[in-house]
């Protein structure tokens, strides 16, 4: 058990959190590409094909550069040292935020290790990350645009069209293969294409004649994906459907309130999108955590969290 998963377990802070600590340590990693890049280990040519490899094969740009520099390992390896070195700890994370104090964490950190067999934690000392982060392609092009006088603009513009059109269509629809990895997990198969519609549906008919009986439809629906989430064991989307389930049962209370019913429809329209995306990464990786690591995905979860959050004076 990762030391993450320790301190929600042993509730000294909730998963929400965590998952913000994560979130903000992942944006404070230097991409691999510009660490590559500034350590001349691939010049601006080989930049540009080696984010296209990854776009096309559908692979992490770490993957494509260890098999296109297969001769360069030991310069990979430092490049991954500086990564890591760069990265900031979860510790400083966490306290920044307010989810745990410096002298509580010290405490857990010294029961954490007490309790753990040393293989373990050998095992996780070797360990780049807690999600084990990889550089998808999308990020890598992100990495790419910021990188001042690499690339053609007409080239930029042909990769963001590739992955804008590989993104757009519904897994159910074009499914690459070895991409189906979650094709059988309970989640995916209750949220279906069919009932993303249907509360598509739901939410417009809320937003267009503010019905509070709609929000009953979305509360059991909620609970229903807890109770499927549990028994796949994806403890971070239970979390967050037994968020969004305690969010509408508290603007169906104050529905009478003109600001709660005037901003829940859109905030709920948002969230069954982001629902969908979710149930998408865990379609195709079989891996709940790709559902809040993704950067579209993280950025959609915690903007909307924090709007419900504030809305709902939580």
């Amino acid at each position: 058990m990762f030391l993450g998963k320790y301190l929600v377990n042993e509730s000294k802070v909730s998963e929400k959190n965590l998952i913000e600590a994560m979130c903000l340590q992942m944006e404070s990693t230097p991409s691999l590409l510009r660490l590559a890049v500034e350590d001349g280990l691939v010049d601006d040519k080989e930049a540009i094909e080696l984010v296209s490899k990854s776009i096309n094969e559908k692979k992490s740009f770490y993957q494509i550069l260890t098999e296109n520099k297969s001769g360069d390992q030991e310069k990979i390896n430092k490049i991954l040292a500086k990564q890591a070195e760069k990265r900031k700890g979860l510790v400083e994370l966490l306290t920044s935020i307010d989810a745990i104090s410096i002298d509580e964490y010290e405490k857990s950190l010294s029961s954490y290790f007490a309790h753990k067999p040393n293989d373990e934690v050998a095992s996780e000392n070797t360990s780049t990350s807690e999600t084990e982060e990889v550089e998808i392609s999308s990020v890598a092009l992100d990495a790419l645009k910021e990188l001042e006088g690499i690339g053609d603009p007409d080239e930029i513009s042909a990769l963001e069209s590739k992955i804008a059109s590989d993104s757009s269509l519904p897994v159910s629809e074009k499914v690459e293969p070895g991409k189906d990895k979650g094709k059988d997990n309970q989640f995916v198969k209750s949220f279906s294409e069919e009932k993303f519609h249907e509360f598509r549906n739901y939410c417009e008919l809320l937003t267009a004649t503010s019905q509070v009986e709609l929000l009953e439809e979305f509360q059991k629906y909620f609970h229903t994906l807890v109770g499927i989430c549990r028994f796949e064991n994806l403890s971070l989307l239970e979390r967050y459907f037994t968020d969004l389930e305690n969010h509408t049962v508290k603007a169906h209370k104050r529905w009478s309130e003109e600001k709660i019913s005037s901003t829940f429809p859109e905030l709920m329209t948002n969230s069954i999108e982001l629902i969908w995306n979710m149930r998408k990464a865990v379609y195709e990786t079989g891996r709940e955590v790709e559902a809040f690591t993704r950067p579209e995905l993280k950025t959609g979860y915690l903007n909307i969290n924090k709007s419900l959050s504030s809305l709902l004076g939580i």
